[in-house]
């Protein structure tokens, strides 16, 4: 799971703050993370080529703030990973 977030980290980041949305840093509260790995999928190794798209999948206005939530997909070699 660490994998994950270390290689998906900088899209995420990117998905969350566009200037659409006008986040800020050091107000992001995280509520929580779902990882889905596949059931035949193998475990990465060094050298691997993984790709990391993300998009914002739902943007709502709170009372207490801005609730992003943000669907990325670890692809290796073109092959989905991790969802």
């Amino acid at each position: 799971m660490d994998f994950a977030i270390l290689v998906g980290w900088k899209a995420m980041i990117k998905a969350i703050f566009p200037k659409a949305i006008d986040g800020h840093h050091l107000k992001l509260v995280h509520f929580s993370s779902n990882i889905h790995i596949p059931p035949s999928v193998v475990p990465s190794k060094k050298y691997d080529l993984v790709e990391t798209p993300a998009q914002n999948h739902v943007v709502l206005n709170q009372a207490l703030g801005k609730m992003v939530e943000v669907c990325e997909t670890i692809s290796r070699y073109h092959w989905p990973i991790m969802c």
